[in-house]
């Protein structure tokens, strides 16, 4: 279940935008409040139940037993655009890597409707690997001028769709991504990395496997190596 924002119905989980409480659910323990920044997950120390702040939603998903999985948006948002012929709004603006983008997003969410779904975009163009090294990916061309006004519109319908998104400025998405699949290995959580991008195949493990949405292949350890 995901907790959609703060609200003052006492039946409400989420009792504040940075704090969640826990009560065991059927088997029951006395309730504790866990409080977390956002992106981390807090474990209750009674049952093990585990619960992920998502900034977007001011709330939290409960992750317990289920897998987690992580859409490589930005990879997303290219497929949608170069997969779909010019399409615009009664105004001029280009939508046709929005419209391809929700299509995808709706049909994944049918598809693992029992797993917890975020979506993880870049931030932006420069890392902090291009202050390392500033001819990091020096060749890569701008987004076509198409595609700018859609990034924005895309991130507003992943969040009408009710799916939280990360991305943080200087971090790439493979970084966030990266960073969640360690977590998550910690807790001993399933992830499921949703991308077409070979270099995520290096996160791949026992507990973590990769959908590429273009070929529809599942690839697990064994596949890679």
């Amino acid at each position: 279940k995901i907790m959609e924002k703060f609200g003052d119905n006492e039946d409400e989980t989420l009792v504040s935008n940075s704090r969640v409480s826990c009560d065991g659910g059927v088997l029951g323990h006395p309730k504790i409040y866990l409080s977390l920044e956002f992106g981390e997950i807090a474990v209750c120390p009674y049952c093990s139940h585990q619960f992920l702040r998502t900034e977007e939603h001011s709330g939290w998903f409960n992750m317990t037993g289920k897998r987690l999985v992580l859409v490589d948006g930005s990879g997303y948002i290219f497929r949608a655009f170069y997969g779909l012929p010019s399409m615009t709004r009664s105004d001029g603006t280009p939508v046709n890597a929005v419209y391809g983008f929700t299509k995808m997003l709706l049909k994944l969410c049918d598809d693992m409707s029992n797993d917890n779904i975020a979506v993880v975009f870049d931030a932006g163009r420069k890392t902090f690997r291009n202050d390392i090294f500033p001819e990091y990916k020096a060749n890569r061309s701008d987004p076509p001028e198409e595609l700018i006004p859609q990034f924005s519109l895309i991130r507003e319908a992943t969040s009408a769709i009710g799916l939280p998104t990360f991305e943080l400025e200087g971090y790439e998405a493979d970084d966030i991504i990266a960073t969640f699949v360690k977590k998550a290995k910690s807790l001993k959580m399933k992830t499921l990395i949703v991308s077409s991008d070979k270099d995520l195949m290096q996160l791949v493990e026992d507990e973590v496997s990769l959908y590429d949405p273009m070929k529809n292949i599942y690839q697990g350890y064994e596949e890679v190596i």
